[in-house]
Order: structure tokens, then C-alpha cells, then sequence
């Protein structure tokens, strides 16, 4: 994070905004006024009053938030946009407030239901003079309209929407109003124009219009003259006139009427006025120029724009007014998606540019000032490096002066050495950063543009070009010769020409992109995987780097001389994993560092007259528990601050590494960190939000200002670009709605390749899903698929390993059922088949999407089970007849597999590992030497999200957290006791009586008979009813399909307490760790059960002797004192002391956490032998008969002996009777 502290700021005021556009057609509208120009910005609509900066970001409600598609400028006040999410919304100007307001209580959904939103492909505003209409289609076929109350209401009233979906997908819409009738025309991928008339509650379909060969990919409508302009992907454009008469005539030529419809009492009549022929490419866009003169603008993939006027006589033919951009020409060649451009056209034979908005039309990856504090330095995802600096002439404003670097890699820092006019060192996702310097037109130009006074050397090139086919900037020198000795082999691959003109005022598209590259001066040669952070001392000799690494030797930092331009030291080590961040101190003489690792370390650093460096590692710390994210150094340079994924910022000493302070716990993942001169802390988080932090004189710290976020960004999409690339937002959307394979190998997803060597590297995900080891798919995972063993009952699994799969999905075919029973579509009989078994497979894939409108990766085999996984995108709607299709390959063996793969695929690998980061989880979802689901992977399996929190409070905020699961099925875990955290209260009462039961390392099925929910009340409160006098027993159905258990269908048989509580209560409100103090003689803690005991008895745990150990006052732990008004605890008396056997030392047990000594003293001993505390003193264990332990400790014996499903079915019915009857057996074990 780059800082510039305001003396006294009480708030932070966005200055300017820079950023380029979505470079998708019809995401840019300029107002029929000409005043205001808004462009799709990532997920975000940027708003730009014509002779000014950016001046707004608009962004959707952040539920919705995605990128935009779609944008519609009505007029001066209102901007229309729709989304990838499937919905529309809409903004107005407050001219009271001068602040854009939403004009909209909700986002508009285009698909009938909010489940089949799909993404909106185009807007259209018309109407006619009483009445204003919104058209929008999206990618399902849905074509809507809406209409835009006069009176400023804030709901839009559907007007009409197709009641089935278009037939060929549209891509075009206009609005047009002919006498008092409202048509929308749709620009269709058959090539055909769609014409829909609309009536109250329908849209009406009329026979298309023919005549493209192509998709027709723009629309345009001039009310004025009856005028409609379509423009296809054939390179032409057809001028339609629509016309409503009395009475329909005969066509008698080709300027005739080509269609004929009745609309009620008149005839709507369509002719088709001209074919315009010019483009060399797809015709992209068209707009009429507002008022009564036809002029029509079209724009084209052959880089030009082009003006056409209507024939002077009947006779004529439309004509090309003037053609501006550079048709076939290179300079427009190398624009980048997103740039825009605008002309004033006054005369149309002498059109003007003018200067537009500029910024990256992708992820920001880094941004920092220069060291002179004049000029902001950006690198991006889009391969970009940009230069943004005031513009004197511009009053001051913020504009994009320079384009040092259009490179073919994802840059990802930069950094200006300081002291230098300017030399400038870029990283990209390759393993070389680059050294620049600027050339003597840059120089001059910001001289001239931005007011500075730099020397410029005579010896410097004049600027740079870069060829076609290469990588590097070459310098040009005076002649316009490339300086480099091969300057002959470039000039045959077509470099773009550089030509030393004076650039604009402020500068344009065109001479950004080919007049102010720098020539590139060196490459720095040494790291073995992508470079990822740059930092350069203050001093300005030397430049730290760092690469992604996923172990010790390939984190470490190298440090480069910039006086020879070669490594000044050997690598600096300390970290096992990505260094993401570095800071140098104010003298140059420490070099901090943060990584992946959790840990910052802090070197020391002396450089020599040579250029040489010498450097020790004062520290390494463990600073958080999760990613550190950025690192800042004071500007007094005696503390430190470090940001992190656990959500905290920290200060701590550059001394001793001490923690001083923990300055902020803030809701989301901390992401940068700056201090200010003044020393204020500077915050940064995923969801976009700033906050600024004051230290007052007693060393407390407190808020001062914040900035809510600009994108509307929601944090788990932020999160799950963060976990990528570590900072930058509008990635996201293109990370989540697509299947990733990982970058690298390793934790930090870097470096180093995963696994390329192994038996199955063709599959995908491998450091996310399987753990580090793993060189070949595990046999239970390879046999398993989901045939039921028979009708009505549940999976085998030969191996343990894939269980929570198989468990959640018998889980899911049952809730089915159940929820049929409740319908009355399902009969009230255990029947269900393998069909079922897909079916809730298909459910269980489809809910793992981002969102409704986002498809389903459907996983297969491109070859034998085990070899290689290939992905179908299908609709939601598809999946489960996609399945079908291939039922044997999903119901036998390898199923399970393709169940895990479609789920990580569907949700996308970032989504995935930042659902993971979300709960405190760590990768990967199978776990262990064993191959085990990981709780995440259950989590991901039951509600399509890899939060693996099954708990009632978030593991690090410890607020309360819930969630439910969309089949309706919940779970019971044993976990609950070992955690000492209860399961959320949804999972432990879902809506329908069905449970993954979890023991601990396995994970079986447990549901209500069917018969027993048939017969049930509706408003039942428990599962089922509990009598009031007497206990009502009831049966669950257990299923374990793994050997040597079994597999086997038994009955549980639960009988409930009839005093306290019958089923379990809702968790507290608030998580507390109290301990509460022990009275002394009370029951301290069991140590264990009598060894012969379990030997003899094994299931009667309920009948064996344990090893007790009693509490004792110790005034020195602390702890909350007992309710002095709850009933006491028994106590008891240790009695005499044992003389003729082993004997356990009580304080040593009690302290065992600390010490790790609690072994047997022998017989006889007076003393402990660990200790040394004299036996009547250290006290000793007794041992007791369960009969005889109060009821807590009967409990905690229960829970720690009695078989797992017994320990886990009583975290629902607590204190209930439970006996397991085999159905075809007797009872495993008794009744208890």
C-alpha cells in the first residue's frame, strides 16, 4: 500500500479515478445529451461528465456484485447497467445530495427466477412520450421489459416478459417506439433480427427480419425518422424504416416493404432503406447522433470508427461521412481491451480527439509513488505498467501520462529506484524483472504536461518500440533507429512505430500506447519461478526481489546492485514459502520482509562502496496465524506493522520482535498496510474498505477516518482473488466463474510444479485436493462409486476414506424422500434406487456454484478410471440427465472421484481455497496418511461451500455463526465434545430428520424411519414428540456400509429423559472459556478406565472402575469462582494412602499440560519421584466404580468409552437410553 498523509485528515477524499473499461460491446453509453459518458468498470460502472476525470463508481448491491455486461445511459441523471449475476440495476443523480443514488429497493432479476439467472447480454431504453422502458435479455434466452416510473419510484413494474425463451440467443436489443406502439428488436446469433411487439403482460413475436449473414451484434434506433440500424458480424449495416399505416399494399421493389404485420387496426410495415458497406471487420457498435439530423456512428473489429449520412436524393445511396482510428493501421493495433476513445465532431470532415479516462482494465496487482512524490507507478493483470501524474493544464487533475511497459506476462510489482529521472525495475508472472529507464520524449513531456523540471541527458534514446513478436522494449535513438545491434531482425516482425511527437495535453490512447514506452536496459537473471515482490532502499542502491516459492530455497531474496545491475549479495533466507511483501527503513540499512509463512523476518544490511551488500538475519517471527499480507516499517523506524489473512494487524518492535500492539481485529482479512509521515496506521481489507488509525499519548490506538470500498466487491470474492494474486478485486469474477487448474505446487500455490512427476498428473487441483506425498491415487478412492447395495438401503465402501462423500450423499436420498413424503408425491416406504442416487448427486454438484448464474463443471474420465479428468459445462438443468448418461461411470468405481472433482471444479480452486481461509482450514480437502475427507470437503459436499466450521461461533472472530443445508439434511459430531464448541444449532436440528453422524474419523448415515415421519404431527417441536409423563421411544436408521462393521442397516432404539432437557438446546449466545474453579475434594478429571476392566468388558463401560484424580485449592489458577448458590459438588476424601501398589501423584497429574510428568510412582515410595513433593502432600489418584461418580463424571466417562454412535447421537438427545439392534441379528450391545 502507497500512503500520502493530509495533515489533521479527518477523512479520506477520493481525488481521482483511474481505470479503463470491461472492453465488452454495449458495455459504454454516452447520454443522448452528450454530457455524460458511463463505461462498465469491472464490477463497477464508472460515470465520466464529459471535460473532467472519472467522477463516480457505481456498484451493484454487493449480493449481486459481478462483472458488468451491459450499459444504458437513458440520460444526463440515470445509468441503467446489467450484470454476469443475471440481474439489472439502476442509479440516479441527486442533484440536492450531488451524490449517485440507487433507483432501485432490489436488482432486477432478467430470468424469471433468481435460480436461472444467467448473464446479461443486453440493454435497450426507449419507449414513447408518456411512458420509459427498459429491455434487457440474458445468456438462458430471457427477454424482459421493464418499465421506469416518471415519478422517481424506486420500483420498476414488469411490463412484460417472452414466456418462453427466445429461439437463437440475442446479443442486441433497441427500443423502438412507432406512433404509440413499443417494439424491441433483439440482434440474434442466427443472423436474423427479432421483432417483439409490446402489449400489456406479453411480449407478442412477429416474423424476424432476414438478411445478415452473420451474428447481429449492435442495434440502433432514431425515433425521429422511424430509423433502425442493425450491424452484424458480416461487417455490414442495415438502415430498416418502420412505418404504421391503415392498410397494408403490395411491395413492388427492393426499397418496398420487405415484412407486413397487423397490430390491432394498422399495419406495421418494415423496409429496408440500405446495405452499408465499409468495415473490414465485425460492425461492434452503432449510434445515432441525438436530434432531428441522421448521422450514424459505427464502430468495427478493424480498428475504426466511422460517420454515414442518408443519400441526398431518393436515389442516392448513404455515404461515409469522415472514418477516424486507424483503419488496418498498428498503432491502434496494440490497444488493450478497455481503452477508450472520443472525437469532437464539429466538422465532420476534420474530426477532434479528445482526451478520455485511462487506467488498467485489469487486476491491479501494484501501485506505489515515486520516490519524488509527483507520479503514481501501477502494474496490472492487463500486462500493463502505467504512469498517472497532475496535469498542469488540466487544472491539476489526475491523468495516465505514460505507458512505460506493454508486456505479453501479468506484471506484478514495480518499483522506481529513487535518486534516478527515472529508472524503473517491473515483475511479471516470468522469472526476470526488468530494469527501464525513461527516454528523452517521456522526460520532456512531463516536463511540459506536469510542470517538473528534470535535466534530460542528450544521450538518452529518444523513446522505445517493442516488436511484434518479442518481449522486450528496444531504444530508439535519434533517426527513429533501433539502438540495438539487431535492430534488422525487428524491423521484418512489424515493431509498432515510434515517432517523437509532442504528446497531448493531456495525452491520448494512441500516444500513450506508442510514444512513451521505455526502452529496456537490463535483465536481472537468478530466480527460478515468477517473480512476485519488489522493493528498492531508500538510498536508492539496491532493488530486493522475491519469486513464489513453496520451499526455504527458493523463497529466498535477492538483492541487486544499481550501479552494475548484478546480485549484491547471495540470496538472503529466512522464509519456507512466498515472501509477499518487503520494506526498507528510512536509512537503508534493514530490510523487513513478510511471507506466506506467517513469520516477517528482519535483516540487517551494510553496502559497500562496490555495490556489494552484506547482510544477517536479526529475526525471524511468528507473527499471525494466518498469510501475512503486507508489511510497513515507522517512518522513526522502531516499529514495524504486519497485515494479515487472520484478520489483524499487528505492531511490533524492530528490536527485540516484541508484539506492542495488536492495533485492529477487523471483520475481514487484512490485506495492506502503510504508515503515514505523521505515524498513522493505514488499513486496507479484502472487501475494499479503508480505514486510517490514530495513536493517541497513552499508546491506545483508535480510528480516525474510513473509506467504505468502491467496488462492491463481496468479501468471498474477494477472497478468493486474494488467495491468487493478493490484492486486487476484479479478477475475481473471472476466477470464480471459471475452472482453474493450480499455478504451482506448494501451499502459497507457487513454484516449483505439483506433483508433474506422478502417476496422475493429468489431474487438476492436486496441492488443493490431495496432501503433500500423495504419488498416486489411493485405492479406496479409485473402487469407490454410488450403486446402492439394494433398494431402500445405502453404499458400500470397501475402504475407508471417500465416507463423508457416500454419507452426505444417502444423506441427501433420504431427505428427498422424506421431503416427498411430505408433499405426498413419495410413498412412505424405504424404496429408494440408484436413479435417487444421481439425482441427489446432481443436487449436491449444482449447488456448489458461485451463484445461480454460474455453470456446472460435470466431471469424466477421458480415458480409464485413475487416468486423466476432463470437465462439461453444463447448465444447472442439465446436470442430472448428463449423469444419467453416464450412470455407470458415476455409480461404479471411481464415482467418487468424479463427484470431488465436479464439486472443486464447479466452485473454481480460488473459491475453494478462500472458503477454506474463510474458517481458519487449512488445504487439502483429503487428509492424512488414510485419505480422509477433511471437514471441508464434507462441508463443501452438504452446501456447495468448503467452510469447514460445523460449529456455532466462527473460529477466529468467535461470533455467532449458522448455516444450513439446502437438502435439508444435518449433523451430529463427536467433535462437538473434543472442541468443547457446539454444533450450529441448524445442523443439529435440520428441517428434515436425517444426519451424517461424524465419530471422529469416519462418517456414517442415521435417519427417522419412514414410517415413524409419515405418522408424525406437523408441528412437531422435536423429532419426534417427547411425552410429557413418560418417555416415547422411537427408532433411527443407521447405515455403515464400511467393513468389518459393515456393511449394515441397524436400528437404533432412542428412549429420551424425561427430566431436564429431552433434545439438545440452542447454543448460547456468546462463546466463553471461562474455567470454572474446581471445589476442593471435587472430581478434578478421570485419568482413565481400569485396563482389566476394558479387557473384560469391553462395550459395558458403564460397569468399569476409572482412575480419578480429586481438586485441591490452588489460589494461584485462574479461573471463575463456583455459583455460590448452585447446588455443591459431591466431594470426596482420599482416604489412606496406598502402600502395596503404584500410585499416581496428583499434582503432577493437575499440572500435566505444563510439565508432561504424571507417570507411577512405585509401591512404597513416600515421595514423587517427578516432583520430589512429599506424598502427603502431592496427594495421590483414586480409584472409583462408575455406579459411584457424580453425574458430570459419569458423563465425561460416557463420552470418552461408550461407542461412537452412542456419544454422538446424545449431543441431540442428551441423557437418552439408547440400545442398536442389528435387523437380521441380535444386539451388538446392550441396551444402556
Amino acid at each position: 500500500m502507497a500512503s500520502e498523509a493530509r495533515a489533521n485528515a479527518s477523512e479520506l477524499v477520493v481525488e481521482a479515478v483511474m481505470t479503463g473499461g470491461n472492453g465488452t460491446p454495449g458495455a459504454v453509453c454516452g447520454s443522448p445529451c452528450g454530457a455524460l459518458v458511463a463505461y462498465a468498470a469491472g464490477p463497477a460502472v464508472a460515470v465520466w461528465p464529459r471535460g473532467g476525470g472519472v467522477e463516480a463508481t457505481l456498484t451493484f448491491p454487493s449480493k449481486h456484485a459481478a462483472r458488468v455486461t451491459a450499459v444504458v445511459c437513458p440520460d444526463a441523471s440515470t445509468v441503467i447497467a446489467g450484470n454476469a449475476a443475471g440481474v439489472v440495476f439502476g442509479w440516479r443523480w441527486s442533484p440536492e445530495k450531488r451524490v449517485w443514488r440507487a433507483a432501485l429497493r432490489k436488482a432486477l432479476y432478467v430470468a424469471a427466477g433468481k435460480k436461472d439467472a444467467k448473464p446479461v447480454a443486453a440493454l435497450a431504453v426507449g419507449g414513447t412520450t408518456t411512458r420509459r422502458l427498459v429491455a434487457a435479455t440474458d445468456a438462458g434466452g430471457a427477454l424482459v421489459v421493464w418499465e421506469v416510473p416518471a415519478s422517481g419510484s424506486t420500483g420498476w413494474p414488469e411490463v412484460c416478459r417472452t414466456t418462453a425463451a427466445v429461439s437463437a440467443l440475442a446479443i442486441s436489443l433497441a427500443v423502438c417506439n412507432v406512433g404509440e406502439r413499443v417494439l424491441v428488436a433483439a440482434g440474434r446469433v442466427d443472423a436474423r433480427l427479432g421483432l417483439y411487439l409490446v402489449a400489456d403482460g406479453a411480449l407478442i413475436a412477429l416474423p424476424p427480419l432476414v438478411g445478415h449473414e452473420d451474428w447481429v451484434s449492435s442495434l440502433a434506433w432514431h425515433g425521429p425518422s422511424g430509423l433502425l440500424a442493425s450491424g452484424s458480424q458480416d461487417a455490414r449495416i442495415r438502415v430498416w424504416r418502420l412505418e404504421l399505416g391503415d392498410e397494408a399494399v403490395p411491395a413492388k421493389s427492393v426499397g418496398a416493404a420487405v415484412l407486413e404485420a397487423v397490430i390491432g387496426e394498422q399495419v406495421l410495415r418494415i423496409r429496408l432503406e440500405s446495405v452499408l458497406a465499409g468495415h473490414d471487420g465485425w460492425v461492434t457498435g452503432l449510434a445515432w447522433q441525438p436530434g432531428p439530423e441522421l448521422v450514424l456512428a459505427s464502430a468495427s473489429m478493424d480498428k475504426s470508427v466511422a460517420l454515414w449520412g442518408p443519400p441526398a436524393s431518393a436515389a442516392g445511396v448513404w455515404a461515409t461521412l469522415c472514418r477516424m482510428g486507424e483503419l488496418g493501421g498498428n498503432t491502434l493495433g496494440m490497444l488493450h481491451h478497455g481503452a477508450l476513445h472520443a472525437w469532437e465532431v464539429a466538422d465532420v470532415a476534420a474530426p477532434v480527439p479528445v482526451p478520455t479516462p485511462s487506467g488498467h482494465s485489469g487486476s491491479v496487482t501494484d501501485a506505489s509513488w515515486t520516490p519524488d512524490g509527483k507520479f503514481v507507478v501501477s502494474v496490472s493483470k492487463d500486462q500493463t505498467t502505467r504512469w498517472f501524474g497532475r496535469v498542469t493544464s488540466a487544472c491539476g487533475a489526475w491523468h495516465e501520462v505514460g505507458r512505460p511497459q506493454i508486456h505479453g506476462f501479468d506484471l506484478t510489482a514495480a518499483v522506481v529506484v529513487p535518486h534516478t529521472a527515472y529508472t524503473l525495475v517491473s515483475g511479471a508472472e516470468e522469472k526476470i524483472p526488468r530494469v527501464f529507464r525513461a527516454p528523452r520524449t517521456f522526460l520532456a513531456g512531463l516536463n511540459r504536461l506536469c510542470g517538473t523540471e528534470l535535466a534530460i541527458d542528450d544521450q538518452l534514446p529518444l523513446g522505445a518500440n517493442v516488436p511484434a513478436l518479442g518481449l522486450s522494449n528496444k531504444a530508439v535513438v535519434d533517426g527513429g533507429e533501433s539502438a540495438c545491434a539487431d535492430a534488422g531482425n525487428f524491423e521484418s516482425e512489424m515493431p509498432v512505430p515510434f515517432a517523437a511527437v509532442e504528446v497531448g495535453d493531456p495525452p491520448l490512447e494512441e500516444h500513450l500506447i506508442q510514444n512513451t514506452l521505455w526502452p529496456e536496459v537490463h535483465k536481472l537473471y537468478g530466480h527460478g519461478y515468477e517473480v512476485y515482490s519488489l522493493a528498492t532502499s531508500p538510498c536508492g542502491r539496491l532493488v530486493a526481489s522475491s519469486s513464489k516459492a513453496s520451499s526455504a530455497s527458493a523463497a529466498g531474496i535477492r538483492l541487486w546492485s544499481t550501479s552494475s545491475w548484478r546480485e549484491a549479495c547471495e540470496p538472503v533466507s529466512g522464509h519456507k514459502l512466498t515472501v509477499v511483501a518487503m520494506a526498507w527503513s528510512a536509512d537503508g540499512k534493514v530490510l523487513v520482509s513478510a511471507s506466506r509463512d506467517r513469520t516477517f523476518a528482519v535483516h540487517d544490511v551494510d553496502v559497500a562502496d562496490d555495490g556489494s551488500a552484506a547482510v544477517s538475519t536479526r529475526m525471524v517471527v511468528s507473527a499471525h496465524a494466518r498469510i501475512i499480507w503486507d508489511v510497513a516499517l515507522c517512518p522513526t523506524g522502531a516499529r514495524l506493522a504486519t497485515a494479515s489473512r487472520d484478520k489483524t494487524v499487528k505492531l511490533w518492535s524492530l528490536t527485540d520482535g516484541s508484539l506492542l500492539a495488536t492495533v485492529v481485529k477487523a471483520s475481514a482479512p487484512a490485506t495492506a498496510v502503510a504508515f503515514s509521515p505523521l505515524g498513522e496506521l493505514v488499513v486496507g481489507l479484502e472487501t475494499g474498505k479503508l480505514t486510517c488509525y490514530r495513536e493517541d499519548e497513552s499508546g491506545a490506538w483508535s480510528e480516525a477516518w474510513s473509506a467504505p470500498k468502491l467496488t462492491g466487491l463481496p468479501q468471498e470474492q474477494a477472497a478468493a482473488y486474494l488467495d491468487m494474486a493478493g490484492g486486487s478485486v476484479e479478477a475475481a469474477y473471472a476466477l470464480y466463474a471459471s475452472m482453474l487448474e493450480p499455478a504451482g505446487g506448494g501451499s502459497d500455490g507457487g513454484g516449483g510444479g505439483d506433483g508433474g512427476d506422478l502417476p496422475f498428473a493429468k489431474l487438476p487441483f492436486r496441492s488443493l485436493v490431495w496432501p503433500d506425498g500423495t504419488t498416486e491415487l489411493p485405492e479406496a478412492w479409485l473402487v469407490q462409486g454410488f450403486a446402492l447395495e439394494a433398494p431402500g438401503r445405502g453404499m458400500v465402501q470397501p475402504k475407508n476414506g471417500p465416507c463423508g462423500l457416500v454419507a452426505a450423499v444417502l444423506a441427501g436420498v433420504v431427505a428427498n424422500k422424506l421431503a416427498g413424503v411430505v408433499a405426498g408425491t413419495q410413498a412412505a416406504v424405504e424404496d429408494w434406487t440408484d436413479a435417487e442416487a444421481l439425482a441427489a448427486v446432481a443436487q449436491i454438484v449444482v449447488q456448489a456454484r458461485t451463484d445461480d448464474s454460474a455453470p456446472v463443471h460435470v466431471a469424466r474420465w477421458a480415458g480409464e478410471v485413475g487416468e486423466a479428468i476432463e470437465c462439461d459445462q453444463v447448465s444447472a438443468d442439465e446436470v442430472a440427465a448428463t449423469l444419467v448418461q453416464a450412470a455407470e461411470a458415476w455409480l461404479g468405481a471411481g464415482g467418487a472421484l468424479l463427484l470431488l472433482y465436479s464439486l472443486v471444479a464447479t466452485r473454481g480452486e480460488a473459491q475453494v481455497r478462500a472458503d477454506i481461509a474463510a474458517d481458519a482450514g487449512e488445504p487439502p480437502l483429503i487428509v492424512g496418511p488414510a485419505h480422509l475427507c477433511s471437514m471441508e470437503l464434507l462441508s463443501l459436499v452438504v452446501r456447495g461451500s468448503a467452510s469447514g466450521n460445523v460449529t456455532a461461533f466462527h473460529p477466529l472472530s468467535r461470533a455467532p455463526a449458522d448455516w444450513t443445508v439446502p437438502l435439508g439434511f444435518g449433523l451430529l459430531s463427536k467433535s462437538e465434545l473434543e472442541m468443547g464448541v457446539p454444533v450450529a444449532d441448524s445442523l443439529k436440528s435440520p428441517r428434515l430428520p436425517v444426519w451424517i453422524l461424524h465419530g471422529g474419523d469416519h462418517f456414517t448415515t442415521a435417519w427417522l424411519d419412514v414410517a415413524t415421519f409419515a405418522a408424525m404431527p406437523e408441528a412437531a417441536d422435536c423429532v419426534p414428540p417427547v411425552g410429557e409423563d413418560a418417555p416415547v421411544p422411537f427408532n433411527l436408521v443407521h447405515w455403515n456400509g464400511l467393513p468389518p462393521a459393515g456393511p449394515r442397516r441397524a436400528v437404533v432404539r432412542l428412549t429420551p429423559r424425561t427430566t431436564g432437557r429431552a433434545v439438545a438446546g440452542k447454543a448460547p449466545k456468546e462463546l466463553r472459556d471461562s474455567y470454572v474453579k474446581k471445589v476442593p475434594g471435587e472430581i478434578d478429571s478421570i485419568v482413565q478406565a481400569h485396563p482389566d476392566d476394558k479387557k473384560n468388558a469391553p462395550d459395558a463401560w458403564n460397569t468399569w472402575r476409572y482412575e480419578v484424580v480429586l481438586a485441591v485449592d490452588e489460589p494461584d489458577v485462574e479461573g471463575v469462582e463456583p455459583n455460590p448458590n448452585a447446588t455443591p459438588p459431591p466431594t470426596f476424601d482420599l482416604g489412606e494412602p496406598p502402600v502395596d501398589t503404584a500410585w499416581r501423584c496428583a499434582s503432577c497429574y493437575r499440572g500435566r499440560y505444563k510439565t508432561f510428568c504424571f507417570g507411577l510412582n512405585e509401591a512404597g515410595a513416600t515421595a514423587c519421584r517427578h516432583c520430589d513433593k512429599p506424598m502427603a502432600d502431592a496427594g495421590w489418584s483414586l480409584w472409583m466404580p462408575y455406579d459411584d461418580l457424580p453425574g458430570s463424571q459419569q458423563s465425561t466417562a460416557t463420552n470418552r468409552h461408550a461407542p461412537n454412535i452412542y456419544i454422538v447421537l446424545r449431543r441431540r438427545w442428551p441423557g437418552a437410553k439408547v440400545a442398536m439392534v442389528d435387523e437380521d441379528e441380535a444386539a451388538r450391545w446392550p441396551s444402556v
